[in-house]
């Protein structure tokens, strides 16, 4: 594991960065997104940072901790159900009608499966089609940056073999199964992105186990499992 102190010095270095970088968050209101966009707003020179999530008034808190992290940037909430594919669309057409280029789009939306197919639908928008849609709609302003780059926090490093005879998993679902499946699928088509936009940084990141709520989160849907176990998890996350 990489020791704080070199991640603390690396994040030092965002201040070297040009000014007025165009930024977008999807999947930042919480957990690892949400420290990610603190110490990009706290380092960058004044940027504009587009935060997307479901509701701005249950962001208040923290929106108004990055203005106070930096008073120079500028944070553009948009409100967005980026697990709707029209959502995302939607999204990026605001984006693209004030902006003309892109310096970074970082992802890391998710939620944990379990259940049957009725979960699936939401875990693979999340983890993989939505990312995607924003990748494909925002190339043309990524395309416009002198040094783009887009951060996919997923399980890079994690492939597995894909199920080919059913992609979508509608036969072959489990919790396991559709980690496996959209992390390879996602490092396929980063791969296969990549190759027709050379001039785009592509990083599809796993960062290993942390503590996040996503694992409360899951705990608290429908499908719970003992608070007991909650714990040994959360401890273990």
């Amino acid at each position: 594991m990489v020791a704080i102190s070199v991640v603390r010095k690396a994040n030092g270095t965002l201040a070297s960065k040009p000014t007025g970088l165009i930024c977008v968050f999807v999947g930042a209101t919480r957990g690892i997104g949400a420290s990610t966009l603190s110490e990009s707003a706290k380092h960058l020179k004044s940027p504009k940072i587009y935060v997307l999530g479901r509701s701005k008034a249950k962001c208040t808190r923290q929106l108004a901790e990055l203005g106070t992290l930096n008073p120079s940037a500028s944070i553009v909430f948009l409100e967005a159900e980026v697990a709707r594919l029209r959502s995302v669309d939607e999204a990026c057409d605001h984006i693209k009608s004030l902006e003309s280029s892109l310096d970074l789009l970082y992802m890391s939306p998710g939620v944990l499966a379990m259940g049957g197919p009725d979960c699936l639908d939401k875990c693979f928008a999340l983890s993989y089609y939505s990312r995607m849609r924003f990748i494909h709609n925002l190339l043309p302003l990524l395309n416009q940056s002198p040094a783009p780059r887009v951060v996919s926090v997923l399980a890079g490093g994690q492939e597995r073999r894909l199920i080919t005879d059913d992609l979508g998993l509608k036969h072959h679902f489990s919790l396991l199964n559709v980690i496996d499946q959209t992390t390879t699928m996602h490092t396929l088509a980063l791969e296969h992105i990549a190759k027709t936009n050379p001039s785009i940084s592509f990083l599809h990141v796993y960062p290993g186990w942390v503590q996040t709520d996503i694992m409360e989160n899951f705990f608290n849907s429908k499908h719970r499992l003992s608070s007991t176990l909650y714990q040994i998890l959360s401890v273990l996350a």
